[in-house]
C-alpha cells in the first residue's frame, strides 16, 4: 500500500497567504507522499481544463510525486445527460493529468422520483455503466465514494456495484465516511474491501448526540450524532482497524489522507503522514503465522 493526500486536504491552506496548489504539490512531496489526489479542482479561467492538467502533470514530475487519482462531483438526481457530459470532461481531464483513477459522486439525498431503490437503480445504473466504458477506453478506473445519504452505508454501495455491474466501475472506501451515517468503520470497510480500487484514510473525533452540540468544526451525522475531521491516529474511528481489514484481503493501491479537520492543514497533513506511516509499519505485528 502506498501514501497519498488529496489536494482537499490542503483547502483551508489554500485560503490564505498565497498557498497555491502548486505549493500543496511540493509539500506533499518534501513531506513524504508517494502521491496526490486533484480533488474537486476550481480550474484558472485563464487557462483550458487540458493546459492546466499538463502543467500540474509537470509540477508533479518535478517535485517526484506520482498523480494517485483525481475526484469530482456529480448528482444524477438532475439532468442526466448533462451529468455525463460532465463526468466524461473531467475523465478526459484525468487522462491528461494522469490519473488512473477518478471518483464520480452519485447522488447527495433524496429527491423527487427518486426514493425507491428501483427508482436509484434505473437513474444511475445504465449511465455509471456506459461511463465506466468511456474511462476504461482511457485507461482511468472509475470509481465512487461512500458520500451522500444513501450510498454512505456499505449494503448500497454493494447494490450499487451489483447494478453497474461493469469490471471497470469499483468503490473508493473512506474509511472514515461510514461515521456519517452512525456505522461502525471498520466493520463497513471489511464489506466492502473487496472491491476497493482506492481508499480515503480519514479520521474522525466522535461524539454522542445525546451530549450539547459541541459547536464550531463538528457537524451532525444522519444517526445523529457528532462527529469533526481528525488527524490521522486522532480520532475515534479506527484508522488501523480499518487497514488491517484492508490488508486482510491483500488491497495494494493508494491510502490516500484527507484530512477536513480545524487543526493547521499543513502540520496536520505531516502528522497524518507519520501516524499512517507507524500504522501501516505495525502490520506485520497483527498478521497470524503458524511458525509463532
Amino acid at each position: 500500500m502506498r501514501l497519498g493526500v488529496s489536494s482537499y486536504s490542503y483547502w483551508t491552506a489554500m485560503q490564505k497567504d498565497g498557498f497555491t496548489l502548486f505549493d500543496a504539490i511540493k509539500h506533499a512531496a518534501k513531506t513524504g507522499y508517494e502521491g496526490i489526489e486533484f480533488a474537486d479542482l476550481q480550474i484558472p479561467e485563464s487557462v483550458s481544463k487540458e493546459e492546466y492538467a499538463r502543467k500540474l502533470r509537470a509540477a508533479c514530475e518535478e517535485a517526484g510525486i506520482a498523480v494517485s487519482s483525481a475526484a469530482i462531483a456529480a448528482d444524477f438526481a438532475e439532468d442526466v445527460e448533462e451529468q455525463k457530459a460532465i463526468v466524461r470532461e473531467w475523465l478526459d481531464f484525468s487522462r491528461a493529468v494522469g490519473a488512473k483513477i477518478m471518483r464520480t459522486d452519485i447522488l447527495f439525498g433524496f429527491s423527487d422520483g427518486l426514493r425507491t431503490e428501483t427508482q436509484i437503480r434505473e437513474r444511475v445504473a445504465a449511465p455509471l455503466r456506459e461511463l465506466a466504458e468511456y474511462a476504461k477506453a482511457r485507461g482511468i478506473m472509475l470509481v465512487t465514494e461512500n458520500h451522500g445519504h444513501l450510498f454512505c452505508e456499505s449494503r448500497w454501495l454493494l447494490k450499487l456495484t451489483d447494478w453497474v455491474n461493469h469490471d471497470n466501475f469499483r468503490l473508493l472506501a473512506d474509511v472514515g465516511n461510514f461515521a456519517d451515517a452512525g456505522c461502525d468503520c471498520g466493520l463497513e470497510v471489511s464489506r466492502v474491501a473487496h472491491l476497493a480500487a482506492h481508499v480515503h484514510l480519514k479520521d474522525f473525533h466522535c461524539k454522542n448526540g445525546a451530549e450539547f452540540y459541541p459547536g464550531e468544526g463538528w457537524f451532525t451525522t444522519k444517526s445523529g450524532d457528532y462527529i469533526r475531521g481528525a488527524i490521522i491516529g486522532h480520532g475515534d474511528i479506527g484508522v488501523l482497524k480499518c487497514i488491517k481489514h484492508l490488508d486482510e484481503i491483500g488491497y495494494g493501491g493508494w491510502l490516500t489522507v484527507e484530512f477536513e479537520g480545524i487543526e493547521d492543514a499543513l502540520y496536520a497533513i505531516e502528522q497524518s503522514f507519520r501516524n499512517a506511516k507507524r500504522m501501516l509499519g505495525s502490520l506485520n505485528t497483527f498478521r497470524w503465522s503458524e511458525s509463532l
